[in-house]
């Protein structure tokens, strides 16, 4: 075979692989998207209002466990074990009628993504900063100042703060409700946008994240594997046995927390939480500089510790090594 020949038959094979590697790509990267259904829209928002009631109630009224404070949201994830549950008795008698994972996804998706407005850090903190400015001012803490920088429109009517405060009412009355209109609307607005904007911040993004440094969202794995009815490997969650055992685990031991904490102290328990003072390992540490790292906690928190074990061994690992780093820079510091 002459030289041409062979460097022409080389050429043909290189592209020949160039093209089925680019081909692969294109395959792999390649999103599958399910059709849009009304149905799982419509029950998602069915069931939004409803996750939001409870866990307004519980978090503020009964003073109860914090159900949407989490990174993974556990009124939503309850929320699901219960659609699931159910799904389940529709595909043994009413096949027609059961959900499939894409409509679950969204289902989660939509009772996630509007079910975290309503938590600590963003409804729970604005409404009471739109009120406390008015009832706590006073001419001795200096707050008027500032206060008159406030715009009038963004918060509500004077008239119907103290009744905000002291409750025996509703909000449902004519003067509460055209008290609250007006910042009502602003702020609703304002989220909107912020929202959106964050919403479309992590489609630019997406790209990026997925298929160039292709990240572990191992907060989306857990839906997806409750859900999941056909899983590529293993066998479906629900039928794992050390899934129960762990459940069973975290639940009996979150369980005796919950009730030695609110219902009786003399209840025995496992401690958990990183208030207890056997998990204060800095707590002996009174002479200087270490006086600085007298208040380093550890705690024991299933959740956490399942979310952990999601993660990526790099981040796993900062997680715990800046923390330790962020000590010894306080004890040098000192």
């Amino acid at each position: 075979m002459s030289l041409e020949s062979k460097s022409a038959s080389t050429g043909n094979d290189e592209r020949v692989r160039t093209s089925d590697i680019g081909l692969n790509r294109k395959e792999r990267t390649q999103p599958a998207y399910a059709p849009f259904s009304k149905r799982a829209f419509l029950i998602g928002l069915v069931l939004t209002p409803l996750i939001v009631f409870w866990a307004e109630y519980t978090e503020i009224v009964a003073q109860g466990a914090d159900l949407i404070a989490m990174s993974l949201i556990m009124s939503v994830i309850f929320m699901l074990t219960v659609l699931m549950l159910v799904n389940g008795l529709l595909r043994r008698f009413i096949p027609r009628l059961a959900l499939s994972q894409a409509e679950m996804m969204l289902i989660y998706t939509i009772n996630s993504t509007s079910v975290g407005i309503c938590g600590i850090g963003l409804m729970q903190f604005l409404v009471p900063a739109l009120t406390g400015p008015t009832k706590y001012v006073t001419s001795t803490n200096g707050w008027n100042s500032w206060t008159y920088l406030l715009k009038s429109w963004a918060f509500p009517s004077k008239s119907v703060i103290p009744d905000y405060y002291e409750g025996h009412s509703t909000f449902f009355t004519q003067a509460h409700i055209m008290g609250w209109l007006t910042p009502i609307c602003i702020w609703s607005t304002f989220l909107f946008v912020l929202l959106y904007c964050m919403f479309c911040i992590g489609t630019l993004l997406r790209r990026q994240w997925m298929d160039s440094e292709r990240l572990i969202f191992p907060i989306a794995v857990v839906p997806l594997e409750i859900t999941s009815e056909t899983p590529t490997d293993g066998t479906v969650l629900w039928k794992n046995r050390l899934f129960w055992g762990g459940f069973a685990l975290a639940v009996v031991l979150q369980s005796m927390a919950a009730i030695h904490y609110t219902v009786n102290a003399k209840f025995p328990y496992v401690p958990l939480k990183p208030n207890e003072p056997l998990f204060n390992i800095g707590a002996n540490m009174t002479a200087p500089p270490w006086t600085t790292v007298n208040n380093t906690l550890i705690g024991f928190y299933p959740l956490v510790i399942g979310l952990a074990y999601l993660l990526s061994l790099d981040v796993s690992f900062s997680c715990w090594f800046f923390y330790i780093l962020l000590k010894a820079e306080y004890v040098i510091s000192a």
